[in-house]
């Protein structure tokens, strides 16, 4: 019997399930084609041996039938060494020094932003008012999204969460769909704009990179990115 651990009422106190997989099911199938190991030494060992235990098995959850295109199923994230270790180091030189101190300032003057339109003198939701808002602004600062995507990203990140193997009910599939369509889209137009103008640090350091003499594809490019996002 698979275990889907993404489904809501798991997600919403999943420690009973995990010490249950840990007690009676150490090696669980929790989708199809992907298995879930539960105890430390088995995990430990799994991570040393990524001829048997690929990264690949998480394309059931990213890339499920009912999804038609999902670019981060095309990122590192889904992907075993050594090919793992070469895009790994590409990203690693593109999150060098400039770019942390770029993404310092980033956090700061999104910081300010945000409080800035917190309420005074009465509670809030910390997540909903301040940490979303937060994180969708140094995004888009750092990928140079305008306000209308920057509003969408919050939409695109629920989208992400809610794909997994189990069918979802068809006008959720839909909706799921189409944020992940289009913001895939808008982060295809940033690319190609900065094919251009060359004025991201970020995207061009990822544009001139070369892995095996080859440069990345549009599509890796804009799957990194959302996953990023």
């Amino acid at each position: 019997m698979k275990i889907d651990l993404l489904a809501p009422e798991v997600r919403a106190n999943p420690y009973p399930v995990y010490e249950y997989l840990r007690r009676e099911k150490p090696a669980a199938e929790v989708a199809e084609g992907m298995w879930a190991l539960s105890r430390a030494e088995d995990i430990v060992a799994a991570l040393k041996d990524t001829k048997t235990f690929s990264n690949a098995g998480f394309r059931a959850t990213v890339a499920p039938d009912w999804m038609d295109d999902n670019l981060v199923s095309e990122t590192l994230f889904l992907m075993d060494p050594p090919q793992h270790g070469k895009y790994r180091q590409v990203l690693g030189r593109a999150f060098g020094k400039k770019l942390t101190t770029r993404m310092a300032d980033a956090a700061s003057r999104s910081a300010e932003q945000v409080c800035s339109t917190l309420p005074v003198g009465r509670p809030f939701d910390f997540v909903a008012e301040f940490s979303q808002a937060y994180v969708s602004r140094v995004m888009a600062e750092l990928l140079d999204l305008d306000d209308t995507v920057r509003a969408k990203l919050h939409d695109y990140t629920v989208a992400q969460v809610l794909i997994t193997p189990a069918r979802l009910e068809p006008e959720r599939e839909l909706w799921v769909k189409q944020q992940v369509l289009e913001m895939q889209d808008h982060l295809a137009s940033a690319l190609a704009e900065q094919r251009r103008k060359r004025s991201n640090p970020l995207l061009v350091e990822i544009i001139d990179a070369r892995i095996d003499g080859e440069p990345l594809s549009d599509d890796e490019i804009v799957g990194f990115l959302a996953l990023l996002v």
